[in-house]
């Protein structure tokens, strides 16, 4: 039981975030995927403060901030491994 817990946030990162960033690096490019990746999230944070009394809707907000950070985090990993000094 214990096991499914700890699995389960890392499913939704790899499941959710990684393929959706890559298609929006390969069509928008860096800089509106950085753009929308920190709107979605700061939208769902909004959502997350505004009713933070239903332990279902706060999960599934949490979820989609986290999506959203770690598709920012995401881009800048492959941005600046492009980078040269």
């Amino acid at each position: 039981m214990q096991m499914n817990i700890l699995i389960l946030p890392e499913m939704d990162v790899i499941v959710s975030a990684i393929p959706f960033n890559l298609m929006m690096l390969d069509t928008l490019g860096r800089k509106w995927t950085l753009g929308l990746d920190f709107l979605g999230a700061a939208v769902f944070l909004f959502l997350a403060q505004i009713c933070n009394s239903h332990t279902v809707f706060l999960t599934i907000t949490l979820f989609g901030v986290r999506s959203f950070i770690s598709g920012v985090f995401n881009t800048v990993y492959i941005y600046t491994s492009e980078v040269r000094f």
